[in-house]
């Protein structure tokens, strides 16, 4: 917003609301800014924007991430969403194919997937659908490895620790974040090859992601909420789709693999050389582990490839609008 001319406590004031994971208070926090009459709303996630559109009918409203807004009954249409609100589309249920294959790739004689996901939230379901479809398309075991609370996601562990061998798809949301270490630590501790929908699964440890770029989405919600402060109405504007994709990838270790200490530190050594080897980047953007390198959308092995190569750094997306109000 500061690039797009707004100053902070100057032209622009900005109020952030926090349910941290727990559903049940998004309608409190959606009652609270329609009390406040404030000017916009900007939320993210399925089950807040749902919440916000049900509780502010004429305040603005624009989602920076949502995985399939028609089917979730958030908008009529992409080309014209309708009443006040609009916004980006992960475009999620489309890349739960590419997802697999990156991960089959992998691992191509596992014949078995299963997708880690919060079996409450109607966004997913449509994401885990698809992967079912494009598990059953490759002639590879599919496995709804669902949960709605911890004691759930407690079981749903050792269900998995059960089917092995077998591939890992975790999916973005607001209860796998709040989960993000038990999942890591597990996936670990029994070296399943995972894919993950958010790259800062990677950057605490995991071993590859495959989605949207964040930081592109949010920089264009911010140009939807400059041109609704100016005047344009939500229901006119198209909702957008991602036009950059990120694909990061844990860098293998310096260590042979012989010289592993675990079995999952061997596996993941393994892994990450096979993905190195096997999965043509294209034009995504491709970062290779906390400190490794990325040219022009393909991997470079050295670090002096050019003045354009530069090592990931773990990054926390900010944004300034109006009102900012999530879920997660």
């Amino acid at each position: 917003m500061r690039e797009l001319g707004y100053v902070e406590g100057h032209t622009v004031e900005t109020e952030y609301l926090f349910a941290d994971g727990h559903f049940d208070r998004l309608p409190d926090l959606a009652a609270n800014l329609v009390e406040h009459k404030v000017d916009l709303i900007v939320t993210t996630s399925t089950s807040a924007i749902i919440v916000a559109k049900r509780a502010a009918e004429k305040i603005p409203i624009i989602f920076a991430a949502s995985s399939d807004p028609i089917s979730t009954g958030v908008v009529a249409s992409l080309a014209h969403p309708g009443g006040n609100i609009t916004g980006l589309s992960l475009m999620a249920v489309d890349l739960s194919a590419k997802r697999l294959g990156l991960i089959h790739t992998l691992v191509p004689r596992v014949g078995q997937v299963a997708v880690l996901w919060d079996s409450s939230n109607p966004g997913m379901a449509l994401r885990v659908r698809e992967t079912r479809a494009a598990a059953e398309q490759s002639r590879v075991v599919f496995f709804d490895a669902g949960a709605r609370n911890l004691d759930e996601l407690t079981a749903m562990f050792g269900e998995l620790a059960k089917r092995q061998p077998l591939v890992l798809v975790v999916t973005a949301e607001p209860f796998t974040a709040e989960h993000r270490s038990r999942i890591l630590d597990f996936v670990a501790g029994h070296a399943i090859p995972a894919m993950y929908e958010d790259g800062r699964y990677v950057e605490a440890g995991g071993l590859i992601s495959y989605g949207p770029s964040v930081r592109d989405l949010f920089n264009r919600s911010a140009q939807l909420v400059d041109k609704i402060l100016k005047g344009a109405n939500p229901a006119n504007l198209p909702v957008e789709q991602p036009t950059k994709f990120e694909s990061i990838i844990t860098k293998p270790p310096r260590r042979s693999a012989s010289r592993c200490r675990t079995r999952s530190s061997c596996a993941q050594t393994s892994w990450s050389n096979s993905l190195h080897e096997a999965i043509p980047l294209g034009r995504s953007a491709v970062k290779v582990g906390p400190d490794a390198s990325h040219l022009d959308g393909r991997y470079c092995p050295s670090r002096s490839c050019s003045n354009s190569t530069r090592s990931l750094r773990p990054r926390r997306v900010s944004f300034r609008s109006r009102v900012r109000f999530r879920a997660d």
